[in-house]
């Protein structure tokens, strides 16, 4: 008998799996968060009162956006909840917080960001550098001045691998949450139940979860 391909839009799974899980269905992976209203609230006081406050707020802001949430490479159901780069990256976090958008926000997103007293250095992919110029770049140093509240040192260097950048951390973010996914169904008695009965297959490479 020829096997028949099983799509599966809804799987129920043991109860301590089951409250983690998104909806599984016709929705896309979940991407970047909406560009279109990003909040222009400051993280950091324009005026302060010494260098010694400012490294404190700097150091508070960049560690983890959220305490709770552990990303090292690898989804589980303790962590499954993490869907965005901003909810465990310092720099993506503060790049959502910055009031830009356009073609400025994807350069961002796709740097790595050091700050050593008031130089900040950026590693940014090889694919952004047709947007530096001298304007870009003057524009460039006045945001991430504001945002940080001093006036900066800005050094840019281009790569072709830029690992720790928002975005890479983004999409392996999101393949990883579809990896756990698949494994879930796939060993999912249910599912298996249903495998051994209608003689079916899952099509795991059009599995979607958001």
């Amino acid at each position: 008998m020829r096997s028949k391909a099983l799509t599966v839009s809804a799987v129920a799974l043991p109860a301590a799996q089951a409250n983690d899980l998104p909806a599984i269905g016709n929705q896309s992976v979940s991407e970047y968060p909406d560009e279109t209203d990003p909040e222009t609230e400051q993280l950091y006081p324009e005026d302060p009162a010494n260098q010694a406050m400012l490294d404190s707020l700097w150091q508070q802001t960049h560690q983890q956006a959220d305490p709770g949430k552990v990303f090292d490479g690898e989804i589980n159901e303790q962590n499954f909840s993490i869907r965005f780069a901003a909810e465990v990256d310092s720099w993506a976090a503060l790049i959502e917080k910055m009031p830009v958008g356009g073609l400025m926000r994807l350069f961002l997103l796709n740097s790595a960001m050091q700050l050593n007293e008031q130089r900040l250095a950026l590693c940014v992919h090889q694919s952004q550098q047709h947007l530096d110029s001298s304007d870009f770049r003057a524009q460039l140093l006045s945001l991430l001045s504001e945002a940080i509240g001093q006036p900066l040192q800005l050094q840019i260097n281009y790569s072709n691998d830029v690992p720790q950048c928002p975005l890479a951390i983004q999409q392996r973010i999101e393949q990883e949450r579809l990896s756990y996914v698949s494994r879930l169904m796939q060993q999912d008695p249910k599912v298996q139940q249903l495998q051994q009965q209608f003689d079916a297959s899952l099509l795991l490479d059009t599995l979607q979860v958001n």
